[in-house]
This record gives C-alpha cells, sequence and structure tokens, in this order.
C-alpha cells in the first residue's frame, strides 16, 4: 500500500526465521535484476548498508536484533541499451544519468531523498508509488553548479531556474550523445536512451 510523505510507515516485528541478507544497495539489486523469476513477495530482505535507510534515521538493517522493522518498498525497473547489450536492472535508491556533475546535463532519478549524503530530492519517499526526477540543465553555469551542488546537502538547491523536479511512476531518458548510466553506484556504462518504471510494493525490508 502506497503511502505519504510523512505518515507512519512500517511495522516493528519478530525478525523471520528466513531472511536474504544483502551488503548494499547494489548487491541486493543485482540480485533481484539475475532472478526475476522468483516470487519477491514471498521473501524476505534486508540490506546491511543502505542509501534507501536514510528515509528511516537508519544506515541499513539490524540483522542481530530479535525485532526488526519490516516495511514495503518500491523499486524502479531500469531498462537500458548499453552497445549491443539491452539491459534491465532494478534499483532501490538512485539512478544518475550524467558525465560528471560539473559539466553537461545531470539527470537524477530517485526512489529515495539521498545520495551520497546529499538530499537529492526532497520530496521522494521510497513507498509512495512514484519516481523523483531532477535535471540539472545542460547549460547551467559551473558557479551555480557548485552553489547547487553546495546545497544539495540540505535540500535546499530547489527551486532553482536550470533544475527542474518532478514526480512520476515513468520516465524516459534520450540523448543525442552517450551518457554514463549508475545505478545504486554502479557504473553501467554509456547510454543514448533508458526508461525507468516504478512497481509498487515490490519488495518486503527488514531493518
Amino acid at each position: 500500500m502506497t503511502i505519504k510523505r510523512g505518515q507512519d510507515w512500517g511495522q516493528l516485528v519478530e525478525r523471520p526465521d528466513r531472511l536474504h541478507i544483502f551488503d548494499d544497495d547494489s548487491s541486493f539489486g543485482s540480485f533481484l535484476s539475475d532472478n526475476r523469476a522468483l516470487d519477491w513477495s514471498s521473501m524476505n530482505f534486508a540490506i546491511l548498508k543502505s542509501e534507501a535507510a536514510r528515509d528511516l534515521g537508519l544506515s541499513g538493517a539490524r540483522t542481530e536484533s530479535s525485532q526488526m522493522l519490516r516495511t514495503s518498498f518500491d523499486l524502479i525497473e531500469v531498462q537500458a541499451q548499453v552497445g549491443d547489450l539491452r539491459i534491465t536492472r532494478f534499483l532501490v535508491g538512485h539512478a544518475v544519468l550524467g558525465n560528471g556533475f560539473f559539466r553537461g546535463r545531470t539527470v537524477g532519478v530517485f526512489n529515495v531523498s539521498f545520495h551520497a549524503g546529499r538530499d537529492w530530492a526532497p520530496r521522494a519517499h521510497p513507498n509512495d508509488g512514484k519516481m523523483d526526477v531532477v535535471e540539472f540543465a545542460k547549460d547551467m553555469k559551473f558557479a551555480q553548479r557548485f552553489a547547487a551542488y553546495r546545497k544539495l546537502k540540505t535540500g535546499s538547491h530547489l527551486p532553482h531556474p536550470d533544475i527542474s523536479y518532478h514526480q512520476s511512476n515513468q520516465y524516459q531518458f534520450d540523448d543525442l550523445r552517450a551518457t554514463r548510466l549508475t545505478v545504486d553506484s554502479l557504473d553501467l556504462g554509456a547510454v543514448k536512451t533508458c526508461t525507468f518504471q516504478v512497481i509498487v510494493d515490490a519488495v518486503t525490508l527488514y531493518w
């Protein structure tokens, strides 16, 4: 069930007997991408170090606890053409498209608010049925970009005429220039087009 930002989220329960534990968001995304045929809804997952946990005020799952916080999580499905290879990937936290933050067009697609300690998407929540898309304009001047980068720490970079922000359940990126795509900090290579689609209540995560 999707929720609104600020609402109570999750339920404190006994630690499940069978818990699939992953080191980080990227390794969890790799498991999901390699096991699309599994019934994820019947499985229990935990991530030891996760940027997704920041929305809960945590750094990751506390798997040694007898009780854990159970939460429903949306995922974002990414489909991209990287050279001759068609890639499908599932992201927990974020994807970034760009060839370096301080030059050219940079686009961030977020399921959660934070990336690398910065609040890129202040309205994002990982169970609201939406992704948050933040785009820094190609012609944004270096000084303005640097100032915005500093303001990302507190989420105060918005509003700005050279930064667009919207929420949606799908998004398509297109650019004539090959642009590097990273998903949960994993570099997937250069793309010219890729699509993003929200999968609502895709997995259950324990913290």
